[in-house]
């Protein structure tokens, strides 16, 4: 793992080394080469607001407060809570909606969100990606084709044509290796379309009729309650438990009525938790997608891992002396 250590000068003021040492709370932005530094829970809004399309936020462990995101930045966190270690997180509701024009890629990673997320208006630049990250309250994505993967979603993740009142936009939710509760889809009306596209996921909850309507699903586990589930649901290559399937295809899918403890290692398939969802030895040799490889988050092209992939502020050191009036901050990069 690359590691990468700088040192600031910060003017003391009313800073101390006790004071920053018990905060912190810590953010860099990377501007043409250049990294600014920022401390506390309005760290991340403070740098947002300095942040020019196509710069880099890193945010430390810890609670920063949410700001809406209308540039085409890359967020990086520390991870979220399936890591292991103490996440990042993003305190309060917040919006994605880039304007009209922008041909660069608005990119999160590595976070924890505690509250309702909004994905709006993205279909210009084709795609938000939004990687590794945990999501407590609902998500709702309209007029947009943002692209999950190695995300939880405990709550609801919800396909919708229009969020002003149009029918005219599409909307597109992409999700690659995400354990996805509660999936919901609108469907179309008046040329316009929400659907969802669903490789190598885990989903499951209790969705009305009319869930994952219009969406292509395959290499997953689907975990049903009750009818749901009709010809406009394009299912392949996918293990299916419960109820529901009754018009989705006999030929390209698994139809499982055992134990979860007969597939899973781990998960019971009687609450949310924090299992991995892991197959067993023999369920991963015997239940696989089209592309030869286990169904589910751990096969496919991009088997799941939390850990985030990019560069992550891990440590945050202060010196305990001074120099000119100034504090030595060590903060290391990996």
């Amino acid at each position: 793992m690359m590691k990468r250590f700088f040192s600031l000068l910060v003017a003391v003021g009313a800073f101390t080394a006790a004071s920053l040492a018990q905060n912190s709370l810590v953010v860099t932005l990377t501007h043409s080469g250049k990294i600014t530094t920022y401390y506390g829970a309005s760290a991340f809004s403070e740098a947002y607001t300095a942040a020019a399309e196509g710069d880099v936020i890193t945010l430390s462990a810890g609670e920063f407060t949410a700001v809406d995101l209308e540039k085409a930045v890359t967020i990086r966190g520390a991870g979220m809570q399936m890591t292991g270690e103490q996440p990042t997180v993003l305190s309060g509701a917040f919006t994605m909606n880039l304007p009209s024009g922008t041909n660069k890629t608005l990119t999160l990673e590595g976070v924890e969100c505690m509250h309702d997320v909004n994905v709006y208006g993205t279909n210009n630049m084709e795609a938000a990606t939004i990687l590794k990250c945990y999501f407590n309250g609902q998500v709702t994505c309209a007029n947009s084709s943002p692209t999950f993967i190695h995300c939880v979603f405990p709550s609801a993740l919800i396909s919708t044509r229009s969020w002003n009142g149009s029918d005219t936009n599409n909307t597109n939710v992409k999700c690659i290796s995400c354990v996805v509760y509660n999936a919901r889809s609108d469907g179309s009306a008046n040329n316009a379309l929400a659907k969802f596209d669903m490789e190598n996921c885990y989903v499951a909850g209790e969705p009305y009729v009319g869930a994952l309507l219009f969406s292509t699903v395959k290499n997953c586990i689907i975990r049903s309650g009750w009818g749901a589930y009709g010809f406009d649901h394009f299912i392949t290559n996918s293990l299916c438990f419960g109820e529901g399937f009754d018009n989705i295809s006999k030929e390209t899918n698994i139809f499982y009525t055992g134990e979860w403890s007969d597939i899973f290692k781990t998960f019971t398939g009687s609450n949310f938790g924090l299992e991995n969802y892991e197959l067993t030895d023999e369920a991963k040799a015997q239940y696989l997608g089209a592309d030869g490889t286990q169904v589910g988050i751990y096969g496919g092209q991009y088997p799941f891992d939390p850990t985030p992939s990019t560069a992550q502020v891990k440590k945050f050191d202060v010196s305990t002396s001074t120099t000119d009036g100034k504090l030595n901050v060590k903060i290391n990069v990996e």
